[in-house]
């Protein structure tokens, strides 16, 4: 009997052991932190808005501008600055809510990431060194949610986490986003928690969903 306590726990420890070997990583908590973050910018025609932050790897340079005469899929002109190099030059539209931004960096591995916030989407963005452009990671509306209102924060677990907080009543939906350096991407995983209780769901879809909130290149519409 005390063998088979034994084999058993043995067992357990090794199925557990192999396990954190086949997903080394995802299960520590993340090094995520908040460099700044914006609120919500509400620009008049031809305004500003421009951060610069100083990390040991260089400088961070972020510039929004309303554009008063473009048309509404131009009318926010986005650059980014890596150490004086442009890595990002595009465009945003029209967006009556205004935007925000949060900036985040990995700790482990001091990228930069930037997420792009709206009222109804979240973008989450960030440069990427091999082929020298902004990659975006992970869009809100990727996302399966039965309800709306995306929050992209960092958790209290060092993870970006994806929340759809509908109107505050409906239990949310929520995300964890991890960073994969050997995929130089995100993984995410479903932690939305599950009470025993009635969840009112509806449709979130809206009609300009389908269109991006950064436009860059051949990518911008007229």
């Amino acid at each position: 009997m005390k063998n088979r306590i034994i084999a058993s726990v043995m067992a357990t420890f090794f199925m557990a052991l192999c396990l954190m070997l086949q997903f080394p990583g995802e299960a520590q908590a993340g090094h995520m932190t908040t460099l700044f973050s914006t609120g919500v910018l509400r620009l008049a025609d031809n305004e500003k808005w421009e951060k610069q932050y100083t990390t040991y790897e260089g400088k961070f340079k972020v510039r929004f501008r309303k554009m008063a005469n473009s048309s509404n899929s131009r009318r926010y002109h986005l650059i980014v600055w890596w150490d004086d190099k442009r890595i990002a030059d595009g465009y945003c539209p029209e967006n009556y809510g205004g935007y925000s931004f949060d900036i985040y960096q990995d700790r482990s591995t001091k990228r930069l990431f930037l997420a792009l916030k709206t009222n109804y989407r979240d973008v989450l963005m960030g440069y990427e060194p091999w082929n020298g452009r902004l990659e975006k990671y992970a869009d809100s509306k990727n996302f399966y949610s039965p309800i709306g209102n995306p929050r992209m924060h960092v958790d209290s677990d060092g993870d970006i986490s994806l929340a759809f907080i509908g109107n505050g009543y409906e239990t949310p939906k929520e995300y964890q986003l991890y960073w994969v350096e050997a995929k130089r991407w995100f993984g995410y995983r479903d932690v939305t928690y599950r009470p025993y209780s009635y969840e009112v769901y509806y449709d979130t879809s809206y009609a300009y969903d389908d269109e991006e909130l950064y436009y860059v290149g051949e990518d911008i519409l007229d």
